[in-house]
């Protein structure tokens, strides 16, 4: 707030700038988000597919993927969707959501720093979801 950062030179920079800003926003919404209180996950986890349980390990989550999934602690304390580590076949951060019909379904599934995931994870994912499936 009150620094506009000058132009970009480069994708280096405007990374490192995203990076920084994220660190400080987190810090500011750090106690807030401590006091949410997540609801179970509305699927179980596997040993590669990992539930996000509180905020403390939400937090942790966005240090080591280097992105913003810990201001999405609201967003699951509202029941709104979830949020899974991925550690197979890639390391990776999942969003899930209900979808139309009662499923659940991917809302984002991203690599660190929000880069896009390998086909055979988005496969893996997809399976674990068909897993839970209330259609036949």
């Amino acid at each position: 707030p009150g620094k506009a950062p000058k132009a970009f030179q480069s994708v280096a920079k405007l990374r490192q700038t995203h990076h920084e800003v994220g660190v400080e926003y987190c810090a500011r919404m750090e106690k807030a988000r401590l006091n949410c209180k997540f609801p179970p996950p509305p699927l179980p986890g596997t040993d590669e597919i990992v539930p996000l349980a509180s905020p403390e390990e939400l937090t942790a989550e966005g240090r080591t993927q280097r992105n913003c999934v810990a201001s999405y602690a609201k967003w699951v304390e509202s029941g709104t969707g979830y949020i899974y580590r991925v550690l197979h076949p890639e390391r990776a951060t999942l969003s899930i959501v209900p979808g139309p019909g009662g499923d659940w379904e991917i809302q984002q599934l991203k690599l660190a720093s929000n880069e896009p995931v390998a086909p055979p994870t988005e496969h893996f994912v997809m399976a674990w979801l068909r897993s839970f499936s209330l259609s036949p």
